[in-house]
């Protein structure tokens, strides 16, 4: 290799390190901002947070769903039973 291929060479490595370089300095600074924009940084404790945010949403869908559930068997009950004493007195005469 001569001394001019060696030298265009080495110049080609050098922008390629500052590139390199300038990229994960910017990297850095996104994890940064990443990080700090959590109360404390703290980004587990956020993912913590909204896990049992939406553990909360899950409950309160299946309490929910079990009163619906409850006032609609009651009001089958309650119907059946009105049904049965309205015929009651229907044919008790009879």
């Amino acid at each position: 290799m001569d001394r001019e291929t060696f030298e265009s060479r080495t110049v080609s490595i050098e922008k390629a390190l500052a590139v390199n370089t300038q990229a994960t300095t910017e990297l850095g600074h996104k994890i940064d901002a990443f990080i700090n924009a959590f109360p404390e940084g703290d980004f587990e404790g956020h993912r913590r947070y909204h896990e049992e945010m939406i553990q909360q949403m899950e409950d309160r869908r299946k309490l929910r769903q079990e009163i619906i559930y409850h006032l609609a068997k009651s009001s089958t009950w309650a119907a059946l039973v009105g049904l049965a004493v309205v015929l009651y007195n229907r044919f008790k005469g009879v």
